[in-house]
């Protein structure tokens, strides 16, 4: 990654931290409590705060219950503003890795890039990006928002549906 390329990461980590304060604050809870719920330290929210922690996947969605919202919304002011077109493909909402698998797979199938091609421009492992297609795996905030302006969408249309 360029240089650039890891100032914007870091101002979209930033972005993501002001809206999960707002989030937290608009809910009235403190950094405690949402550490409680959520299942990490305090400093943790801190630290995703203000832009230096980006949440696992799991984290991510736990973080989104517990505000009452959902990843998408907590990504909706990062990235370019289009909805992503997504099919009625039956994935289970309670299978949240496999749903973004799902949109991580149209995203790249609508930019017309291959897999591999994908894991050179983001940058990611091959293998990686394998696994979070079929929903094997499932990405850190930092890897979504990576793959995200690869394929010039959204963060949240890639976390579309993703409860």
């Amino acid at each position: 990654m360029t240089a650039a390329a890891y100032s914007e990461l870091a101002d979209q980590l930033r972005a993501f931290g002001e809206s999960v304060r707002g989030a937290r604050q608009r809910a009235h809870l403190s950094k405690s409590a949402v550490a409680r719920a959520v299942g990490i330290d305090r400093s943790a929210i801190t630290r995703i705060e203000r832009g230096v922690q980006a949440p696992k996947f799991s984290t991510l969605l736990r973080l989104a219950r517990t505000l009452d919202s959902t990843p998408a919304e907590l990504l909706a002011a990062i990235g370019p503003a289009e909805p992503m077109p997504l099919s009625n493909d039956g994935v289970a909402p309670d299978r949240p890795a496999k749903r973004f698998g799902e949109n991580l797979r149209l995203a790249r199938a609508g930019a017309g890039v291959s897999q591999a091609d994908l894991a050179l421009d983001a940058p990611t492992d091959w293998s990686l990006l394998s696994g979070y297609e079929t929903g094997k795996r499932a990405p850190n905030l930092r890897s979504i928002l990576k793959l995200a302006h690869s394929l010039g969408v959204s963060p949240a249309a890639l976390l579309c549906d993703v409860r």
